[in-house]
């Protein structure tokens, strides 16, 4: 247990993700992936997963093999048709598995459903975000190999010849072991965040993992160790392939079978990899509402603006009551500069002496997001309380709530973040997030801002408003760790 000075007070602290404790009992993060192996194994066929698993076979047999089909008929009809059928069977299987990911790192511990297809995108799209984050992975190989390619002069037998040396060898094996131990974090962010260009930053992706080196190594092993059955499967297959003198018959057998096993260690490799990020949330600083991760550095505060003169003319219009000069005054301004918060501020302030709670709402909102995007959360906040108290039933803008929440949190003012998410869910008790910002709240309240009634009291309504949510078990964890009145 470590010790930090938050303002004036010494508090203990956990000394992995630096947030405020009582005791050692009180932080307890989830249990670490490999303390839940005979779980993991079992989480592919939770509810009527084993269906899922028995679909994506049959769905191989009918894809693969009129891919197959099409192969042997040659041509650029039927090698087209290949690789489309392909892609479409890759699309369906990858954009599950980033399913997968995602889910559990929001700490569910049930497999999805299948993930939502509109269109054609939604199935080349996955695939095609797989190949390049692979490909990008292992470009220092393509370089290399490139490079040695430039050396031999474009000659091709000379080129053969450098790939047999030995010290050629050594940096190849070297490069792609590289590669091979960061591409589960690429493919991680790539679930996550469905951004390719996190997945694509080398120095997000090494930046990540040195966040969590052991826990990262641990994951790589169990990796390893999936790819290695899947390969002793996939021999086997070819054994029993030859055993049955090959045909149809044998044909639709194996690519069941190596279908159905390939998708089961999938979603296991899926699993482990999303509980990772869940498990190390704190490390890693990626559960936030915005759902990107941590900068490595603050973003640079943007500088004040200057003073339009029309401003000053605003707020004493304002103060003398001539509303409709203030207004132009403020319109004026944000004319010659849209981003000024302070004429926000001002058309906020006349719409709240006017009664104008539409008009607060539009410039309410505004002037937060102003205040948010140039770091002053400390008046966002205070604009954000007027507006509470000027029109309690009024519904800021969901995303700005959030955004509002994560500052102050990341500002250590723990009970005013707990007070924002507690009023987004009564806000919107509709909206998805809502009951991960009642977690949130009741979290921050418990373990931050030393409120254990307060965050029983939000557990419970958690439970009781959303009985069906994944939260469920976290909930219940939390509520277990809050001593009896």
């Amino acid at each position: 247990m470590d010790v930090k000075m938050f303002g004036h007070v010494k508090v203990e602290v956990c000394p992995k993700c630096r947030d405020k404790v009582l005791s050692v009992a009180q932080y307890q993060p989830p249990a670490p992936f490999w303390n839940r192996l005979p779980e993991i194994f079992q989480y592919p066929f939770q509810d009527d997963g084993w269906m899922r698993i028995m679909v994506i076979g049959f769905v191989a047999v009918v894809l693969l093999g009129l891919a197959q089909i099409g192969m042997m008929m040659g041509g650029i009809i039927g090698l087209m048709g290949a690789m489309g059928l392909r892609i479409i069977y890759s699309g369906l299987v990858i954009s599950y598995f980033y399913l997968v990911i995602s889910k559990s790192e929001a700490g569910n511990l049930k497999p999805p459903e299948w993930a939502s297809i509109s269109g054609i995108n939604d199935l080349t799209w996955p695939t095609i975000q797989f190949m390049l984050t692979t490909l990008v992975v292992f470009m220092p190989v393509v370089v290399f190999l490139f490079i040695l390619l430039g050396v031999s002069g474009f000659d091709l037998e000379t080129f053969a010849a450098m790939l047999k040396s030995p010290a050629v060898l050594a940096v190849l094996g070297l490069l792609g072991l590289v590669g091979l131990a960061i591409l589960p974090m690429g493919l991680l962010l790539l679930g996550v965040f469905r951004s390719v260009m996190n997945a694509w930053n080398p120095v997000i992706i090494f930046g990540q993992i040195m966040k969590i080196p052991k826990e990262y190594l641990a994951a790589l092993g169990f990796m390893i160790i999936l790819e290695t059955a899947s390969v002793i499967v996939w021999i086997a297959l070819r054994f029993m392939d030859l055993a049955l003198g090959g045909g149809f018959f044998a044909g639709v057998i194996k690519y069941f079978i190596n279908s159905t096993v390939d998708f089961y260690f999938l979603i296991v490799a899926g699993h482990v990899l999303g509980y990772l990020a869940y498990q190390c949330r704190f490390q890693l600083g990626w559960w936030h509402d915005t759902r990107e991760p941590r900068p490595a550095a603050p973003a640079p505060v943007a500088p004040e603006p200057q003073v339009h003169p029309d401003l000053f003319e605003g707020f004493r219009s304002l103060k003398g009551r001539a509303f409709e000069r203030a207004e132009m005054s403020f319109q004026s301004v944000l004319k010659d500069e849209p981003d000024n918060p302070e004429a926000a501020r001002g058309l906020f302030d006349l719409a709240r002496e006017r009664g104008d709670e539409s008009g607060a709402a539009f410039w309410g909102n505004k002037f937060l997001n102003l205040s948010l995007r140039r770091g002053d959360v400390a008046g966002a906040h205070t604009t954000f309380q007027e507006i509470r108290n000027a029109f309690p039933a009024l519904a800021l803008d969901p995303r700005i709530m959030i955004a509002l929440a994560k500052g102050l949190r990341e500002k250590e003012n723990y009970y005013e973040a707990a007070t924002v998410l507690r009023q987004f869910a009564v806000s919107y008790p509709d909206d998805s997030r809502a009951p991960k910002a009642l977690y949130q709240c009741g979290e921050i309240l418990l373990k931050q801002a030393n409120q254990p009634e307060n965050a029983r009291k939000i557990l419970e309504y958690l439970l009781q408003r959303y009985p069906s949510t994944e939260l469920v078990p976290h909930v219940q964890n939390l509520l277990k760790q809050i001593p009896a009145p």
